[in-house]
Protein backbone atom coordinates (compact mmCIF):
# COMPACT_ATOMS: atom_id res chain seq x y z
CA UNK A 1 0.00 0.00 0.00
CA UNK A 2 1.41 3.38 -0.96
CA UNK A 3 1.92 6.07 1.59
CA UNK A 4 0.65 9.57 1.05
CA UNK A 5 2.97 12.18 -0.42
CA UNK A 6 2.90 13.98 2.91
CA UNK A 7 3.97 10.75 4.61
CA UNK A 8 6.91 10.26 2.24
CA UNK A 9 8.15 13.81 2.68
CA UNK A 10 7.91 13.45 6.42
CA UNK A 11 9.90 10.22 6.35
CA UNK A 12 12.59 11.78 4.15
CA UNK A 13 12.87 14.77 6.44
CA UNK A 14 13.07 12.55 9.49
CA UNK A 15 15.71 10.37 7.78
CA UNK A 16 17.84 13.43 7.05
CA UNK A 17 17.56 14.61 10.65
CA UNK A 18 18.49 11.18 11.95
CA UNK A 19 21.41 10.92 9.47
CA UNK A 20 22.78 14.26 10.56
CA UNK A 21 22.32 13.54 14.23
CA UNK A 22 23.16 9.85 14.43
CA UNK A 23 25.56 8.97 11.62
CA UNK A 24 25.75 5.32 12.57
CA UNK A 25 22.19 4.78 11.39
CA UNK A 26 23.37 5.57 7.85
CA UNK A 27 26.55 3.58 8.15
CA UNK A 28 28.82 6.59 7.44
CA UNK A 29 29.07 10.20 8.45
CA UNK A 30 27.97 12.67 5.79
CA UNK A 31 30.66 13.17 3.12
CA UNK A 32 29.45 16.36 1.48
CA UNK A 33 29.18 19.91 2.73
CA UNK A 34 25.42 20.30 2.23
CA UNK A 35 22.50 17.99 2.96
CA UNK A 36 19.57 18.14 0.55
CA UNK A 37 16.28 16.26 0.86
CA UNK A 38 14.55 14.66 -2.06
CA UNK A 39 12.20 17.18 -3.69
CA UNK A 40 8.88 15.64 -4.66
CA UNK A 41 7.45 15.20 -7.16
CA UNK A 42 10.46 13.67 -8.96
CA UNK A 43 8.91 10.52 -10.41
CA UNK A 44 9.58 11.38 -14.08
CA UNK A 45 12.46 12.79 -16.09
CA UNK A 46 10.77 16.18 -16.61
CA UNK A 47 10.41 16.36 -12.80
CA UNK A 48 14.02 15.30 -12.14
CA UNK A 49 15.66 17.06 -9.22
CA UNK A 50 18.89 18.89 -10.16
CA UNK A 51 21.97 17.78 -8.24
CA UNK A 52 25.46 19.20 -7.84
CA UNK A 53 28.78 18.29 -6.29
CA UNK A 54 29.23 19.37 -2.70
CA UNK A 55 25.81 18.15 -1.56
CA UNK A 56 24.54 14.89 -0.09
CA UNK A 57 21.04 13.92 -1.18
CA UNK A 58 18.52 12.01 0.96
CA UNK A 59 15.52 10.14 -0.37
CA UNK A 60 12.92 7.47 0.32
CA UNK A 61 11.58 4.79 -2.01
CA UNK A 62 8.03 3.61 -1.38
CA UNK A 63 6.35 0.64 -3.04
CA UNK A 64 6.18 1.25 -6.80
CA UNK A 65 8.09 4.51 -6.36
CA UNK A 66 11.03 5.86 -8.41
CA UNK A 67 13.12 9.00 -7.97
CA UNK A 68 14.81 10.96 -10.79
CA UNK A 69 17.77 13.30 -10.50
CA UNK A 70 19.24 15.58 -13.15
CA UNK A 71 23.02 15.49 -13.59
CA UNK A 72 24.84 18.14 -15.64
CA UNK A 73 28.39 17.11 -16.59
CA UNK A 74 30.52 20.20 -17.41
CA UNK A 75 33.07 18.37 -19.56
CA UNK A 76 34.12 14.84 -20.38
CA UNK A 77 35.13 13.07 -17.21
CA UNK A 78 34.33 10.56 -14.49
CA UNK A 79 31.46 10.95 -12.02
CA UNK A 80 31.99 9.02 -8.79
CA UNK A 81 28.77 8.27 -6.90
CA UNK A 82 28.82 7.12 -3.30
CA UNK A 83 25.45 5.58 -2.41
CA UNK A 84 24.08 4.43 0.97
CA UNK A 85 20.85 2.48 1.52
CA UNK A 86 18.99 -0.05 3.65
CA UNK A 87 17.04 -1.88 0.95
CA UNK A 88 17.45 -3.52 -2.47
CA UNK A 89 18.35 -0.55 -4.67
CA UNK A 90 18.61 -0.19 -8.44
CA UNK A 91 20.48 2.66 -10.13
CA UNK A 92 19.71 3.68 -13.75
CA UNK A 93 21.29 6.32 -16.01
CA UNK A 94 19.61 7.97 -19.02
CA UNK A 95 21.02 10.36 -21.61
CA UNK A 96 19.47 13.69 -22.60
CA UNK A 97 17.14 11.95 -25.06
CA UNK A 98 15.88 9.68 -22.24
CA UNK A 99 17.58 6.56 -23.58
CA UNK A 100 18.87 4.22 -20.88
CA UNK A 101 22.67 4.01 -21.11
CA UNK A 102 23.55 2.14 -17.91
CA UNK A 103 22.08 0.42 -14.88
CA UNK A 104 23.30 -1.51 -11.90
CA UNK A 105 22.13 -4.81 -10.56
CA UNK A 106 19.97 -4.95 -7.45
CA UNK A 107 22.25 -3.91 -4.60
CA UNK A 108 21.01 -5.18 -1.26
CA UNK A 109 21.99 -3.95 2.18
CA UNK A 110 20.98 -5.68 5.39
CA UNK A 111 21.91 -2.50 7.21
CA UNK A 112 23.10 0.86 6.02
CA UNK A 113 25.94 0.14 3.58
CA UNK A 114 28.05 1.96 1.01
CA UNK A 115 28.44 1.39 -2.72
CA UNK A 116 30.77 3.22 -5.13
CA UNK A 117 29.44 3.66 -8.65
CA UNK A 118 31.82 5.26 -11.16
CA UNK A 119 30.74 6.29 -14.66
CA UNK A 120 32.47 8.08 -17.52
CA UNK A 121 30.46 10.75 -19.35
CA UNK A 122 30.89 13.19 -22.17
CA UNK A 123 29.79 16.77 -21.59
CA UNK A 124 26.00 17.02 -21.34
CA UNK A 125 22.85 16.43 -19.31
CA UNK A 126 21.96 13.03 -17.85
CA UNK A 127 19.30 11.59 -15.57
CA UNK A 128 19.59 9.22 -12.61
CA UNK A 129 16.74 6.94 -11.57
CA UNK A 130 16.69 5.16 -8.23
CA UNK A 131 14.16 2.37 -7.61
CA UNK A 132 13.74 -0.58 -5.31
CA UNK A 133 14.29 -4.22 -6.17
CA UNK A 134 11.89 -7.12 -5.82
CA UNK A 135 13.52 -8.37 -2.64
CA UNK A 136 13.16 -5.32 -0.39
CA UNK A 137 11.65 -2.66 -2.64
CA UNK A 138 11.26 0.09 -0.08
CA UNK A 139 13.65 2.01 2.09
CA UNK A 140 15.82 5.06 2.58
CA UNK A 141 18.94 6.08 0.68
CA UNK A 142 21.36 8.93 0.38
CA UNK A 143 24.15 9.72 -2.05
CA UNK A 144 26.69 12.29 -3.12
CA UNK A 145 29.07 12.48 -6.05
CA UNK A 146 32.35 14.00 -7.18
CA UNK A 147 33.60 14.85 -10.66
CA UNK A 148 37.03 14.31 -12.20
CA UNK A 149 37.68 15.88 -15.60
CA UNK A 150 39.19 13.70 -18.31
CA UNK A 151 41.07 16.71 -19.69
CA UNK A 152 40.45 15.48 -23.21
CA UNK A 153 42.54 17.02 -25.97
CA UNK A 154 39.35 17.40 -28.03
CA UNK A 155 36.14 18.29 -26.18
CA UNK A 156 33.26 15.89 -26.81
CA UNK A 157 29.54 16.06 -26.08
CA UNK A 158 26.63 13.63 -26.22
CA UNK A 159 27.49 10.51 -28.19
CA UNK A 160 30.89 11.88 -29.16
CA UNK A 161 32.10 14.27 -31.82
CA UNK A 162 34.80 12.21 -33.59
CA UNK A 163 33.07 8.85 -33.99
CA UNK A 164 33.58 8.52 -37.77
CA UNK A 165 36.32 9.08 -40.32
CA UNK A 166 34.60 12.24 -41.53
CA UNK A 167 34.59 13.60 -37.96
CA UNK A 168 38.19 12.62 -37.19
CA UNK A 169 40.12 15.06 -35.02
CA UNK A 170 43.31 16.37 -36.66
CA UNK A 171 46.48 15.44 -34.79
CA UNK A 172 50.23 15.91 -35.19
CA UNK A 173 53.27 13.86 -34.34
CA UNK A 174 55.30 14.49 -31.18
CA UNK A 175 52.26 15.69 -29.23
CA UNK A 176 50.73 14.02 -26.15
CA UNK A 177 46.97 13.48 -26.52
CA UNK A 178 44.24 12.44 -24.08
CA UNK A 179 40.89 10.92 -24.93
CA UNK A 180 38.07 9.22 -23.06
CA UNK A 181 35.64 6.40 -23.68
CA UNK A 182 32.30 6.98 -21.97
CA UNK A 183 28.85 5.46 -21.56
CA UNK A 184 27.76 7.10 -24.82
CA UNK A 185 31.05 7.30 -26.70
CA UNK A 186 33.05 4.13 -27.26
CA UNK A 187 35.03 5.00 -30.38
CA UNK A 188 37.29 7.86 -31.44
CA UNK A 189 38.87 8.70 -34.80
CA UNK A 190 41.94 10.83 -35.43
CA UNK A 191 43.40 12.16 -38.68
CA UNK A 192 47.14 12.41 -39.31
CA UNK A 193 48.73 13.92 -42.42
CA UNK A 194 52.12 12.34 -43.09
CA UNK A 195 54.25 14.91 -44.90
CA UNK A 196 57.03 12.38 -45.35
CA UNK A 197 57.33 8.59 -45.17
CA UNK A 198 58.84 6.68 -42.28
CA UNK A 199 58.18 4.50 -39.28
CA UNK A 200 55.39 5.81 -37.06
CA UNK A 201 55.73 4.77 -33.43
CA UNK A 202 52.49 4.86 -31.43
CA UNK A 203 52.50 4.71 -27.63
CA UNK A 204 49.16 4.26 -25.86
CA UNK A 205 47.93 3.80 -22.29
CA UNK A 206 44.57 2.51 -21.08
CA UNK A 207 43.29 0.60 -18.05
CA UNK A 208 42.14 -2.36 -20.16
CA UNK A 209 42.76 -3.70 -23.66
CA UNK A 210 42.80 -0.92 -26.24
CA UNK A 211 42.04 -1.69 -29.88
CA UNK A 212 43.81 0.23 -32.65
CA UNK A 213 42.91 0.25 -36.34
CA UNK A 214 44.59 2.35 -39.03
CA UNK A 215 42.99 3.29 -42.36
CA UNK A 216 44.39 4.95 -45.46
CA UNK A 217 42.76 7.87 -47.25
CA UNK A 218 40.44 5.45 -49.08
CA UNK A 219 39.41 3.98 -45.71
CA UNK A 220 41.14 0.66 -46.38
CA UNK A 221 42.24 -0.99 -43.15
CA UNK A 222 46.03 -1.25 -43.25
CA UNK A 223 46.79 -2.10 -39.62
CA UNK A 224 44.95 -3.73 -36.71
CA UNK A 225 46.04 -4.50 -33.19
CA UNK A 226 43.29 -6.15 -31.22
CA UNK A 227 45.10 -6.70 -27.93
CA UNK A 228 47.41 -4.00 -26.73
CA UNK A 229 48.78 -4.35 -23.20
CA UNK A 230 46.19 -4.72 -20.46
CA UNK A 231 46.19 -1.91 -17.94
CA UNK A 232 49.36 -0.19 -19.04
CA UNK A 233 51.50 1.12 -21.84
CA UNK A 234 51.50 -0.41 -25.30
CA UNK A 235 53.73 0.32 -28.28
CA UNK A 236 53.00 -0.21 -31.98
CA UNK A 237 55.05 0.70 -35.05
CA UNK A 238 53.77 1.11 -38.60
CA UNK A 239 55.65 1.92 -41.81
CA UNK A 240 53.68 4.59 -43.63
CA UNK A 241 54.25 6.37 -46.91
CA UNK A 242 53.41 10.04 -47.36
CA UNK A 243 49.66 10.66 -47.20
CA UNK A 244 46.54 10.95 -45.02
CA UNK A 245 45.70 8.32 -42.40
CA UNK A 246 42.93 7.70 -39.88
CA UNK A 247 43.41 6.10 -36.49
CA UNK A 248 40.51 4.41 -34.72
CA UNK A 249 40.68 3.74 -30.98
CA UNK A 250 38.07 1.72 -29.12
CA UNK A 251 38.15 -0.33 -25.93
CA UNK A 252 37.82 -4.07 -25.48
CA UNK A 253 35.56 -3.25 -22.54
CA UNK A 254 34.84 -0.59 -19.99
CA UNK A 255 35.42 3.12 -20.25
CA UNK A 256 37.85 5.74 -19.04
CA UNK A 257 40.78 7.89 -20.05
CA UNK A 258 43.36 6.78 -22.59
CA UNK A 259 46.45 8.57 -23.86
CA UNK A 260 48.52 8.32 -27.01
CA UNK A 261 51.48 9.89 -28.73
CA UNK A 262 52.77 9.35 -32.26
CA UNK A 263 56.44 9.86 -33.09
CA UNK A 264 57.81 9.63 -36.62
CA UNK A 265 61.18 8.06 -37.24
CA UNK A 266 62.01 9.61 -40.60
CA UNK A 267 63.88 7.83 -43.36
CA UNK A 268 67.61 8.03 -42.77
CA UNK A 269 70.81 6.21 -43.58
CA UNK A 270 71.75 3.29 -41.38
CA UNK A 271 74.87 3.94 -39.34
CA UNK A 272 78.07 3.13 -41.19
CA UNK A 273 81.52 4.56 -41.84
CA UNK A 274 81.62 7.74 -43.92
CA UNK A 275 84.95 6.94 -45.53
CA UNK A 276 85.90 4.56 -48.34
CA UNK A 277 89.41 3.96 -49.66
CA UNK A 278 89.89 4.26 -53.42
CA UNK A 279 89.15 0.92 -55.06
CA UNK A 280 86.98 -0.32 -52.20
CA UNK A 281 83.21 -0.50 -52.01
CA UNK A 282 80.52 -0.19 -49.34
CA UNK A 283 76.78 -0.88 -49.38
CA UNK A 284 74.52 1.77 -47.88
CA UNK A 285 71.03 1.08 -46.57
CA UNK A 286 68.11 3.11 -45.27
CA UNK A 287 66.35 2.84 -41.93
CA UNK A 288 62.64 3.32 -41.19
CA UNK A 289 61.33 2.20 -44.56
CA UNK A 290 58.91 -0.56 -45.39
CA UNK A 291 59.15 -2.72 -48.48
CA UNK A 292 59.55 0.36 -50.65
CA UNK A 293 61.57 1.11 -53.79
CA UNK A 294 64.66 3.27 -53.37
CA UNK A 295 66.38 5.28 -56.11
CA UNK A 296 70.11 5.93 -55.64
CA UNK A 297 72.24 8.69 -57.15
CA UNK A 298 75.82 9.98 -56.86
CA UNK A 299 76.65 13.69 -57.06
CA UNK A 300 79.89 12.83 -58.88
CA UNK A 301 80.15 9.33 -60.38
CA UNK A 302 83.79 9.99 -61.33
CA UNK A 303 84.59 10.09 -57.59
CA UNK A 304 82.18 7.33 -56.55
CA UNK A 305 79.37 5.57 -58.35
CA UNK A 306 76.37 3.92 -56.71
CA UNK A 307 74.36 0.97 -57.98
CA UNK A 308 70.61 0.37 -57.74
CA UNK A 309 71.04 -1.60 -54.51
CA UNK A 310 73.05 1.13 -52.73
CA UNK A 311 76.52 -0.31 -53.35
CA UNK A 312 79.09 2.51 -53.57
CA UNK A 313 82.34 1.99 -55.51
CA UNK A 314 85.12 4.48 -54.70
CA UNK A 315 87.01 5.62 -57.83
CA UNK A 316 89.19 8.54 -56.77
CA UNK A 317 89.87 10.76 -53.76
CA UNK A 318 87.41 13.51 -52.93
CA UNK A 319 84.06 14.18 -51.32
CA UNK A 320 80.88 12.82 -52.87
CA UNK A 321 77.21 13.02 -51.90
CA UNK A 322 75.12 9.87 -52.20
CA UNK A 323 71.38 10.52 -52.45
CA UNK A 324 68.57 8.04 -51.81
CA UNK A 325 64.97 8.81 -52.75
CA UNK A 326 61.98 6.89 -51.41
CA UNK A 327 58.32 7.90 -51.77
CA UNK A 328 59.35 11.43 -52.74
CA UNK A 329 61.66 11.83 -49.74
CA UNK A 330 65.36 12.31 -50.51
CA UNK A 331 68.08 11.85 -47.92
CA UNK A 332 71.75 12.39 -48.58
CA UNK A 333 75.05 11.34 -47.11
CA UNK A 334 78.50 12.81 -47.75
CA UNK A 335 81.25 10.23 -48.14
CA UNK A 336 84.97 10.90 -48.04
CA UNK A 337 86.86 8.89 -50.62
CA UNK A 338 90.39 8.43 -49.30
CA UNK A 339 93.72 8.19 -51.09
CA UNK A 340 95.12 4.71 -50.71
CA UNK A 341 98.12 6.13 -48.83
CA UNK A 342 96.26 8.62 -46.58
CA UNK A 343 93.95 6.50 -44.42
CA UNK A 344 95.13 7.00 -40.84
CA UNK A 345 93.11 9.68 -39.03
CA UNK A 346 95.86 10.04 -36.43
CA UNK A 347 98.39 11.39 -38.93
CA UNK A 348 98.73 15.19 -38.84
CA UNK A 349 98.25 15.50 -42.61
CA UNK A 350 95.06 13.36 -42.77
CA UNK A 351 92.56 16.22 -42.35
CA UNK A 352 94.59 18.80 -44.36
CA UNK A 353 95.00 16.39 -47.29
CA UNK A 354 91.31 15.49 -47.51
CA UNK A 355 90.13 19.05 -46.90
CA UNK A 356 92.29 20.57 -49.62
CA UNK A 357 91.53 17.71 -52.00
CA UNK A 358 87.80 18.26 -51.56
CA UNK A 359 88.26 21.96 -52.26
CA UNK A 360 90.20 21.23 -55.45
CA UNK A 361 93.40 22.85 -54.15
CA UNK A 362 95.63 19.78 -54.18
CA UNK A 363 95.55 16.71 -56.37
CA UNK A 364 97.08 13.27 -56.22
CA UNK A 365 98.75 10.78 -58.51
CA UNK A 366 97.69 7.61 -60.31
CA UNK A 367 94.29 8.89 -61.34
CA UNK A 368 93.75 10.61 -58.00
CA UNK A 369 94.16 7.42 -55.96
CA UNK A 370 97.58 8.12 -54.39
CA UNK A 371 98.76 11.30 -52.66
CA UNK A 372 102.37 10.33 -51.94
CA UNK A 373 102.65 12.44 -48.78
CA UNK A 374 106.36 11.74 -48.30
CA UNK A 375 107.28 13.05 -51.76
CA UNK A 376 108.99 16.39 -51.98
CA UNK A 377 106.94 19.39 -53.08
CA UNK A 378 108.24 21.24 -56.13
CA UNK A 379 108.18 25.01 -56.62
CA UNK A 380 105.70 24.54 -59.48
CA UNK A 381 103.36 22.56 -57.22
CA UNK A 382 103.67 25.10 -54.42
CA UNK A 383 102.70 28.18 -56.44
CA UNK A 384 99.91 26.19 -58.10
CA UNK A 385 98.47 25.25 -54.71
CA UNK A 386 98.68 28.90 -53.55
CA UNK A 387 96.97 30.03 -56.73
CA UNK A 388 94.13 27.50 -56.28
CA UNK A 389 93.79 28.50 -52.63
CA UNK A 390 92.99 32.02 -53.86
CA UNK A 391 90.40 30.76 -56.32
CA UNK A 392 92.57 30.31 -59.45
CA UNK A 393 92.35 33.96 -60.58
CA UNK A 394 93.41 34.90 -64.11
CA UNK A 395 96.72 36.83 -64.18
CA UNK A 396 96.68 40.27 -65.80
CA UNK A 397 99.59 39.31 -68.05
CA UNK A 398 99.66 36.48 -70.53
CA UNK A 399 103.46 36.36 -70.87
CA UNK A 400 106.41 35.61 -68.60
CA UNK A 401 110.13 36.31 -68.77
CA UNK A 402 110.91 32.88 -67.27
CA UNK A 403 112.28 30.75 -70.06
CA UNK A 404 111.67 27.55 -68.05
CA UNK A 405 107.94 28.26 -67.61
CA UNK A 406 106.30 27.15 -70.83
CA UNK A 407 102.82 28.12 -71.94
CA UNK A 408 100.56 25.12 -71.58
CA UNK A 409 102.24 23.91 -68.39
CA UNK A 410 99.72 23.23 -65.57
CA UNK A 411 101.50 25.86 -63.43
CA UNK A 412 101.79 28.56 -66.14
CA UNK A 413 98.96 30.84 -64.96
CA UNK A 414 99.88 30.19 -61.33
CA UNK A 415 103.46 31.41 -61.85
CA UNK A 416 102.31 34.55 -63.73
CA UNK A 417 99.83 35.32 -60.93
CA UNK A 418 102.42 34.68 -58.18
CA UNK A 419 104.91 37.04 -59.83
CA UNK A 420 102.24 39.76 -60.20
CA UNK A 421 101.36 39.42 -56.52
CA UNK A 422 104.99 39.59 -55.41
CA UNK A 423 104.85 36.09 -53.99
CA UNK A 424 107.83 34.88 -56.02
CA UNK A 425 110.59 36.54 -58.01
CA UNK A 426 112.24 33.42 -59.34
CA UNK A 427 115.98 32.78 -59.27
CA UNK A 428 116.53 35.39 -61.95
CA UNK A 429 114.53 37.33 -64.50
CA UNK A 430 114.63 34.36 -66.82
CA UNK A 431 114.71 31.38 -64.44
CA UNK A 432 112.00 30.10 -62.09
CA UNK A 433 113.23 26.49 -61.73
CA UNK A 434 109.75 24.96 -61.42
CA UNK A 435 111.01 21.45 -60.75
CA UNK A 436 113.30 22.42 -57.91
CA UNK A 437 112.14 21.19 -54.53
CA UNK A 438 110.58 23.90 -52.41
CA UNK A 439 112.34 24.38 -49.08
CA UNK A 440 110.54 25.00 -45.81
CA UNK A 441 111.92 28.55 -45.83
CA UNK A 442 110.55 29.19 -49.32
CA UNK A 443 107.14 27.73 -48.42
CA UNK A 444 106.53 30.00 -45.40
CA UNK A 445 107.90 32.98 -47.33
CA UNK A 446 105.41 32.36 -50.16
CA UNK A 447 102.57 32.19 -47.62
CA UNK A 448 103.76 35.33 -45.82
CA UNK A 449 103.96 37.28 -49.07
CA UNK A 450 100.51 36.04 -50.13
CA UNK A 451 99.17 37.39 -46.82
CA UNK A 452 100.60 40.83 -47.64
CA UNK A 453 103.93 40.63 -45.76
CA UNK A 454 102.42 41.42 -42.34
CA UNK A 455 104.79 42.46 -39.55
CA UNK A 456 104.83 39.82 -36.81
CA UNK A 457 103.55 41.02 -33.45
CA UNK A 458 106.36 39.36 -31.58
CA UNK A 459 110.10 39.93 -31.81
CA UNK A 460 110.84 36.80 -29.82
CA UNK A 461 112.38 34.04 -31.91
CA UNK A 462 111.93 30.51 -30.54
CA UNK A 463 113.92 28.82 -33.32
CA UNK A 464 117.66 28.61 -32.75
CA UNK A 465 118.52 27.99 -36.41
CA UNK A 466 117.15 31.24 -37.87
CA UNK A 467 118.37 34.81 -37.39
CA UNK A 468 117.34 38.36 -38.26
CA UNK A 469 119.62 38.42 -41.29
CA UNK A 470 117.68 35.60 -42.98
CA UNK A 471 115.28 36.71 -45.74
CA UNK A 472 112.64 34.42 -44.27
CA UNK A 473 113.03 35.68 -40.65
CA UNK A 474 109.81 37.72 -40.47
CA UNK A 475 107.94 35.08 -42.45
CA UNK A 476 108.84 32.35 -39.95
CA UNK A 477 107.94 34.49 -36.91
CA UNK A 478 104.62 35.42 -38.49
CA UNK A 479 103.85 31.79 -39.49
CA UNK A 480 104.65 30.66 -35.95
CA UNK A 481 102.30 33.33 -34.52
CA UNK A 482 99.52 32.10 -36.80
CA UNK A 483 100.11 28.47 -35.79
CA UNK A 484 100.95 27.62 -39.38
CA UNK A 485 104.33 26.15 -38.42
CA UNK A 486 105.48 24.57 -35.16
CA UNK A 487 109.04 23.53 -35.89
CA UNK A 488 110.76 20.53 -34.35
CA UNK A 489 111.05 19.37 -30.76
CA UNK A 490 114.66 20.56 -30.44
CA UNK A 491 113.58 24.18 -31.13
CA UNK A 492 114.77 24.18 -34.73
CA UNK A 493 112.90 25.16 -37.86
CA UNK A 494 115.28 23.56 -40.38
CA UNK A 495 114.62 26.14 -43.07
CA UNK A 496 116.67 24.45 -45.78
CA UNK A 497 115.02 21.08 -45.38
CA UNK A 498 112.97 19.98 -48.33
CA UNK A 499 109.25 20.57 -47.88
CA UNK A 500 107.29 17.34 -48.27
CA UNK A 501 103.80 17.18 -49.69
CA UNK A 502 102.36 16.31 -46.28
CA UNK A 503 104.08 19.37 -44.76
CA UNK A 504 102.93 21.53 -47.63
CA UNK A 505 99.23 20.57 -47.30
CA UNK A 506 99.42 21.12 -43.55
CA UNK A 507 100.90 24.63 -43.99
CA UNK A 508 98.24 25.49 -46.58
CA UNK A 509 95.41 24.10 -44.48
CA UNK A 510 96.47 26.03 -41.38
CA UNK A 511 96.87 29.17 -43.48
CA UNK A 512 93.30 28.79 -44.77
CA UNK A 513 92.03 28.26 -41.22
CA UNK A 514 94.01 30.95 -39.38
CA UNK A 515 94.63 33.78 -41.85
CA UNK A 516 91.59 35.87 -42.74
Amino acid sequence: MKRSMFGKVAVVALSAIIALGIGSLFGKDAKAAGSVNEAEPNNTIPQAQAIATGNQYYGEIMEGDMDYYKLVVPSSGRVKFTVYGNFTLKFYIFDSTENEIAHTGAYSWEKWGERRLDYDFTQGTYYIRITGGSDTPCGSYNFYYSFESANESFAETGNGTNNTVSQASAIKTDVDYRGQFSLTDGIDYYKLVMDEPGKLNITTTYDEYLYLDVYDVKENNIFSNRYNAWGGEAKNSIYLTKGVYYFEFHPYSGSGVYTFKMVLDAIKFEDSDNTIVCGDSMTLSLANIGNWDVTWKSSNPSIAQVSSDGRVLANKAGAVTIMATCDGKTVSRVLQILYKDVTDKKEFWYEPTNNLTNRGIVQGYEKQTMFMPANNCSRAQMVTFLWRLKGSPDPRSSKTTFKDVKKGAYYYKAVLWAVEKGITTGYSKTSFKPNNVCTRAQTVTFLWRMAGKPTPKTTSNKFKDISKKDYFYKAVLWASEKNIVAGYSNKTFRPQNKCTRRQMVTFLYKYSQNVK
